[in-house]
């Protein structure tokens, strides 16, 4: 019996965390790494409500109602700790969904704009990669945001891939460019990742959780390298599905099909 409570403790609290059906329905899947706290956090927590749980139920079966209590008393902290966590949301059990903007953001590696209209980088009912930020409809230029809190860099580890200040990497299986390493064309200077917000250079984007109609630029290449052009190349398109311009004659205005 006990074995088969602490079962149905564990596996609710593996059922918090998958997205609410709804959500699969529109670009999301049940991905239990996508936790408000990091997932070595919430196994220690599991384990240690777990143990509360069964610690209290054999003290109880024993009559040892003092002992009982701190089993209760463990099992309700460790879970109260991670219901309570900022972001957390009762219905998903991930970060609060509680906005949809967009931004619009281009990606360049010595000089190459990586084309986000690629399959791997599309969120779809086909392939669901996350609710919270995406793209989606084949649109590569346009970012979508559907939660308070999210990271740019979450976007690329929904790729298998990484984003922070010096290094990074496009999705799996791409190489991991970081900051500082020989450039190939050696006189324009070492490779250097550069971020630019709204035509402005800023030294870190990564961990921003970006504002509607946001312009976002993050280049790798060598430091003396001119990114002009780069920086002209991203649109302002993210107005369109924010509703917040009309879409010009003959644009392709996409449906939302990953939530409203």
């Amino acid at each position: 019996m006990k074995r088969f409570l602490s079962a149905v403790f564990l596996a609710g609290l593996v059922a918090a965390h998958d997205e609410a059906g709804e959500a699969v329905a529109s670009c999301a899947g049940p991905v239990l790494w996508e936790l408000s706290i990091p997932f070595w956090q919430f196994a220690l927590l599991a384990l240690a409500a777990s143990i509360g749980f069964v610690f209290m139920v054999h003290s109880l079966a024993k009559r040892k109602t003092a002992l009982a209590a701190l089993g209760f008393l463990l099992a309700v902290s460790a879970s109260g700790y991670y219901l309570t966590t900022p972001g957390f949301n009762w219905e998903t059990g991930f970060f609060e969904e509680n906005q949809h903007v967009h931004a619009d953001i281009k990606v360049y590696v010595q000089g190459q704009a990586v084309n986000f209209s690629e399959y791997r980088f599309q969120s779809s009912v086909e392939q669901p990669l996350t609710e919270f930020i995406h793209f989606h409809d084949g649109n590569a230029n346009i970012v979508h945001l559907h939660a308070s809190g999210v990271a740019l860099s979450y976007l690329f580890k929904t790729f298998g891939g990484f984003l922070n200040q010096t290094c990074l990497q496009v999705a799996a299986g791409e190489p991991m460019h970081c900051a500082q390493n020989p450039s190939h064309t050696l006189k324009l200077g070492p490779d250097t990742l550069k971020f630019y917000l709204n035509n402005q250079s800023v030294s870190d984007l990564s961990a921003y959780p970006f504002k509607d109609l946001d312009q976002i630029l993050i280049s790798f290449g060598p430091s003396g390298a001119d990114v002009s052009q780069e920086i002209a190349s991203v649109t302002a398109e993210a107005c369109i599905p924010s509703k917040k311009c009309e879409p010009p004659e003959g644009y392709d205005v996409h449906a939302e099909t990953c939530g409203a």
